[in-house]
């Protein structure tokens, strides 16, 4: 792991993550929402979903349906809540994406491929596939993208990583890949891509300053 790049030309490609790198995540804000239908024991589960874990990972990882999810979050209360009002409290959390990232990633591919590796679900993706301000879907912006519920694999399992390298035909000594989980970036260190921790205090914009 490193804190900047020093010749983006040393690179072939960029594979970025989305939540916390392209897109401000606000976990408070579902948190909020579902304790005001009641959902006060869903706070730790969201927690382990992070890593993988409870029907909330399975759901991440396209292992559990949207149905199931949505039933599993409606048994944590005892009030009559909508589906539209838990879906509306589950993608809460997803911020905006700014146009200034949106103009960087077409600046770095007018240089190089640039993918998107995302540990998400199926709600969330119908929810942001939309947000790029002039595209129809986000799959538009970059070469390629990467889910965990798609491709059944999430981050920090190597072997999605390696199914990227493969896919794309790359060599993870010539990749750049940005997140804001060290975890993840851990786990592409130690296949040989070159990583870089993204933070609210240091977002995208500062790490690619000077270098498009």
């Amino acid at each position: 792991m490193t804190d900047k790049i020093d010749r983006l030309d040393d690179f072939d490609a960029v594979i970025f993550d989305l939540g916390g790198v392209l897109i401000d995540i606000d976990l408070k804000a579902t948190l909020s929402k579902f304790e005001a239908l009641g959902l006060r024991s869903l706070p730790d589960r969201i927690s382990q979903s992070h890593a993988g874990e409870g029907l909330l990972g399975r759901y991440e990882c396209g292992l559990a349906t949207t149905p199931d999810f949505i039933a599993y979050v409606r048994s944590q209360t005892d009030r009559k809540v909508t589906d539209a009002e838990l879906i509306d409290a589950w993608n809460a959390m997803l911020g905006e994406m700014d146009a200034r990232k949106i103009a960087l990633v077409e600046k770095l591919k007018a240089r190089m491929p640039v993918y998107l590796l995302s540990n998400t679900n199926e709600l969330h993706k119908r929810h942001f596939d939309g947000m790029a301000a002039g595209y129809d879907s986000l799959s538009q912006l970059f070469d390629a993208t990467f889910y965990s519920h798609e491709l059944h694999l999430r981050k920090p399992d190597p072997e999605i990583y390696t199914r990227v390298l493969a896919e794309c035909g790359l060599a993870a000594h010539k990749v750049l890949f940005l997140d804001d989980s060290e975890l993840n970036l851990k786990a592409a260190d130690a296949l040989g891509i070159s990583t870089i921790l993204v933070s609210p205090q240091r977002c995208i914009l500062d790490i690619f300053a000077g270098h498009l």
